[in-house]
């Protein structure tokens, strides 16, 4: 058989024997326990030390040196409890000091028995609104602060395991290209000084051996270019990222002089940026426009930069094969390649590798691109901010 619930603790505070006795009765009979019965301010301390009630029915005008009101704000200092004030006075002063003490209800004298029900039952719920509330604040202001404990250390993890994965790929990298190298060699040495002795099925698995493990290699070198942009010594400065893109025009034309590409370079783009790591940054995104207009007649590839009020946008773009946008997410992982291998030369590093120099800098990058329309790779070197609009950004 289940036990009755505990009935709700009320403590009476009134000076008027008569009054109180009756108050006392009708509470009873309401289904109230009534704990104690004070006549002055200083005897309802007493008995809420002893035993602290779930509501408190409080007489304004009492025994004592101290009134109802301030008996109420020195319980309430103790520790919360819903106070409904009893009065026959209803002037102004009066009433003003009652609300100043944030009391849970009134009940004018005479008031009827159905009134203190409903005035009690009203005041309850709302105290308990008010201590679920006062509870899931501490709860929210707890986890807040144990989220800013929190946060600093898992970030030093983090920090701690990228570092660790860092050094792992470093390491990987560099003990795996020693052996492709002397793989090569061997290879190379097979084809110069014995490619007669060999049958015509010989000869095209050693060139396919050398060609598999350059290709390696190369792969190796970008692991490598690519761990070093995380361990790398970091310190921003003005630089102006034009000069980069001027010097790897000049050694790409220089490399390939019968190509015909008409440059487009802003005058000066200064930047808040490590110069060793935009420098290449910018190498690579430049190299890869040139990659991909290598089939134009005559191609354009252009730098320039667009400022908004709370951010600055810098571009490389290029009126060459371009990509289906679908393959976006895909453009700037490691080894990422959007187009068939025999298609065009490299590795799929250089997009990745540009991508962690933008991520260092606390910005970010993306692209937009068209199939046979071209591509335009957009990046912040600052705290990324979002634009309300693009329009007007060359495409």
């Amino acid at each position: 058989m289940n036990a009755p619930a505990p009935r709700t603790r009320l403590m009476l505070v009134e000076d008027e024997r008569i009054v109180a006795t009756n108050l006392r009765l009708r509470l009873d009979q309401l289904g109230y326990e009534v704990s104690a019965v004070a006549s002055s301010g200083e005897e309802a301390l007493s008995h809420a030390h002893e035993s602290w009630p779930d509501l408190i029915l409080m007489d304004i005008r009492i025994e004592g040196e101290i009134d109802g009101i301030e008996t109420a704000e020195r319980l309430n200092r103790i520790r919360p409890v819903p106070v409904i004030y009893l009065t026959a006075h209803s002037d102004e002063g009066t009433l003003a000091r009652a609300r100043s003490s944030s009391p849970f209800g009134y009940l004018l004298k005479p008031f009827s028995e159905r009134e203190m029900h409903a005035t009690i039952q009203m005041a309850l719920a709302r105290f308990e609104a008010q201590e679920t509330l006062r509870a899931s604040r501490d709860e929210v202001r707890r986890l807040a602060d144990e989220l800013d404990q929190r946060v600093p250390e898992r970030t030093r993890e983090l920090e701690e395991s990228l570092e660790d994965l860092s050094g792992f790929a470093h390491a990987v990298a560099h003990d795996l290209r020693s052996p492709l190298q002397s793989i090569y060699g061997i290879a190379s040495l097979l084809q110069a000084d014995h490619a007669a002795q060999l049958p015509p099925e010989g000869q095209r698995h050693v060139e396919r051996i050398a060609e598999v493990s350059m290709h390696m290699s190369r792969m190796m070198n970008g692991l490598l270019a690519l761990a070093r942009i995380a361990r790398a010594p970091f310190a921003r400065r003005e630089v102006d990222l034009c000069v980069f893109v001027r010097e790897t025009a000049r050694e790409l034309a220089e490399r390939d002089p019968a190509r015909q590409v008409d440059w487009v370079i802003a005058p000066s783009v200064v930047a808040q940026a490590d110069p060793n790591a935009a420098e290449v940054a910018i190498e690579n995104l430049v190299q890869n426009a040139w990659k991909f207009t290598a089939n134009r007649p005559r191609a354009r590839i252009e730098f320039g930069v667009r400022r908004f009020t709370d951010e600055t946008i810098f571009f490389v773009s290029d009126d060459g094969v371009g990509f289906d946008m679908a393959q976006a997410n895909r453009l700037f992982q490691p080894f990422g390649r959007l187009h068939k291998p025999g298609e065009f030369p490299g590795d799929g590093i250089g997009l990745a590798t540009v991508r962690r120099i933008v991520e260092r800098h606390a910005g970010r990058i993306w692209a937009e691109s068209q199939p046979d329309r071209g591509t335009t790779v957009y990046f912040t070197l600052a705290p990324a901010t979002p634009v309300a609009s693009l329009g007007g950004l060359p495409n």
